[in-house]
């Protein structure tokens, strides 16, 4: 996958990252890609109330059983997908500025500012 431009390949597999995720019973109220500008680099970001609490690792776990069922199989790895807590400050700033809601959808964000805080480049599939 190109790290510097997120392209139309990376959407829609991340689309459909999500959508089995749900699937399999894996919600992630924030879903979306980011552009993290001190790694250069694009990262499919999945946001759960209890990351903090429960810990990544059996999230991650869980998303590497669920990319595994995938076919034809995603060039995003679980090595591309960051996890975060709804209360990180990336999670919040985007919740004010999009109308949260459960479904899965595609917005690009792109250079804006909230509460004067500059958001990176952004996808979002959803925030809740």
């Amino acid at each position: 996958m190109d790290k510097t431009a997120l392209v139309e390949n990376a959407i829609n597999e991340g689309k459909i990252i999500v959508e089995n995720l749900d699937r399999e019973g894996l919600f992630f109220p924030i879903a979306m890609w980011s552009f993290m500008p001190n790694n250069n680099e694009w990262r499919l970001i999945l946001g759960k109330e209890d990351v903090n609490d429960v810990g990544a690792r059996g999230y991650y776990k869980k998303i590497q059983k669920v990319l595994n069922k995938i076919t034809p199989k995603p060039d995003i790895t679980v090595s591309d997908i960051s996890l975060i807590s709804t209360h990180n400050e990336m999670a919040k700033l985007v919740k004010v500025a999009l109308r949260p809601g459960r479904g899965i959808s595609g917005r690009r964000f792109t250079g804006n500012v909230i509460n004067r805080h500059l958001l990176p480049d952004a996808y979002i599939y959803r925030v809740e």
